[in-house]
């Protein structure tokens, strides 16, 4: 089978969406399957009716009119809803197959195509086979970890200004993330953090390797994840596989997540300094967060039969 996975950019970029991507790719390789990628819409010419095109939800606004005329097979894999001229969307949910990536884009999807038959299925990320889990904990949450790109939504600012009235308290907040893609807003919240008075104790660094990203995990105390959406949260999944406690708002696939013990979930509205200010400080606060129980992590190996396998039956 020939498969071709059409995004943008390049595949090495930092994001839920990207590791997917790229894992994804790398299992339909390994199976034996002639896989390329493709960052240009012009490509979607010469794809031909013995191909399959695997269309990221970044760029299907943006291409769905070449894609209905496509000859190629199509898959549509949503890590988020794509938003555009909806007619088309539309008409390219009914020509295709679909794949989504957590229980809220699903949902929406349903909502928007509630009397139409679309053939969708949720395929949820997994994490790398290898990935380590904490043996060790501390008495409470020094070691604060967040894991978001620079942008606007991933909630940093926040974690900041909420940090700002517990300087009395031992924490040490480092935060890894691409730098590139809004470097306004890098900028801000680096200002904000010398403003306060809190260079030294926040540190914002730069995308690390996907295996530190694990290393990290694994020394860190508490993942801080202040984004206020997510059509999934991948990096509450990998904290969870590690054994890392997570403070997060209540978005991404928080029904599954809770049922791990490991994750206090807020309420959107809610500034979330007094749940933040007790896992830095109470013993027993911080001990409440633990593995409710062991559980198999599901792995990319996981995802990339099960997508092969819902493929086979479409033939």
């Amino acid at each position: 089978m020939s498969i071709r996975l059409l995004s943008r950019g390049s595949p090495d970029q930092v994001s839920g969406g990207y590791l997917y991507n790229r894992y994804l790719l790398e299992h339909l390789r390994l199976a034996g399957h002639e896989v390329a990628y493709h960052a240009d819409a012009s490509a979607i010419e010469s794809f031909g009716a013995g191909d399959t095109v695997i269309v990221d939800s970044l760029v299907i606004a943006a291409t769905a009119e070449r894609l209905l005329s496509a000859r190629a097979n199509v898959v549509l894999l949503l890590h988020m809803i794509p938003e555009g001229d909806e007619s088309l969307i539309e008409a390219l949910y009914r020509r295709s197959r679909i794949v989504v990536t957590g229980d809220s884009t699903l949902t929406c999807l349903r909502e928007r195509l509630a009397s139409d038959g679309v053939d969708a299925v949720k395929i949820e990320p997994g994490v790398p086979a290898h990935w380590r889990s904490k043996r060790r904990y501390a008495d409470t949450a020094r070691q604060l970890l967040t894991v978001a790109n620079y942008i606007d939504g991933k909630g940093i600012e926040r974690v900041l200004d909420v940090l700002l009235p517990m300087k009395d308290l031992p924490w040490v907040w480092t935060v890894y993330g691409n730098t590139a893609l809004d470097p306004s807003y890098f900028g801000a919240v680096a200002h904000k953090a010398a403003a306060y008075g809190l260079s030294d104790r926040v540190k914002l660094l730069g995308p690390i390797s996907h295996d530190a990203v694990n290393e990290q995990m694994v020394a860190a105390d508490l993942l801080v994840h202040f984004s206020c959406r997510e059509s999934y949260s991948m990096v509450t999944a990998e904290a969870i596989a590690a054994g890392l406690p997570v403070l997060s708002y209540r978005t991404g696939n928080f029904g599954a997540f809770s049922r791990s013990g490991l994750v206090r979930y807020l309420d959107h509205g809610t500034g979330g300094g007094d749940a933040l200010s007790a896992l830095i400080g109470d013993c027993q606060a911080y001990g409440s967060l633990r593995r409710a129980r062991h559980t198999e992590q599901r792995t990319w190996q996981d995802v990339g039969r099960e997508f092969l396998d819902w493929m086979s039956t479409r033939q």
